[in-house]
């Protein structure tokens, strides 16, 4: 009887040191992830006081230049058609606009791709 009870005893004082250690493991996880917090709070803050310390332009962005099309695409036969674009109004809907992109579209390429892609995927019996 005394040897069941002083196994018993045994295994409660492992259980005993095993929670322990995990407790201990836990709570300096939980202390380095404070710390960590803290270390990235006091980042952050310092971002913000130096960022309302530094003057900021307001400028705003010039209008982009417009440029001549290129003899090349002239002599192609692309045409670069005249825009009439409200850069005010697009930037008041989105602040982050800059300019205006025009990428022609080359029907005799995309036609000859079609084929091609027919072609190839289509079984001849």
């Amino acid at each position: 009887m005394k040897n069941k009870r002083n196994q018993k005893n045994i295994i409660w004082k492992i259980l005993l040191i095993i929670f322990s250690i995990v407790l201990i493991i836990c709570l300096i996880i939980i202390g380095i992830q404070k710390y960590q917090q803290k270390k990235q709070q006091e980042y952050y803050e310092a971002l913000l006081e130096n960022e309302s310390t530094q003057t900021q332009a307001t400028e705003e962005m010039p209008e982009p230049e417009t440029e001549e099309a290129p003899d090349v695409l002239k002599s192609l036969g692309i045409e670069i058609p005249e825009k009439d674009i409200d850069f005010a109004a697009l930037k008041e809907e989105n602040s982050d606009v800059y300019a205006w992109i025009y990428v022609p579209i080359i029907w005799n390429t995309i036609w000859t791709a079609q084929k091609g892609f027919r072609a190839a995927f289509t079984r001849k019996a």
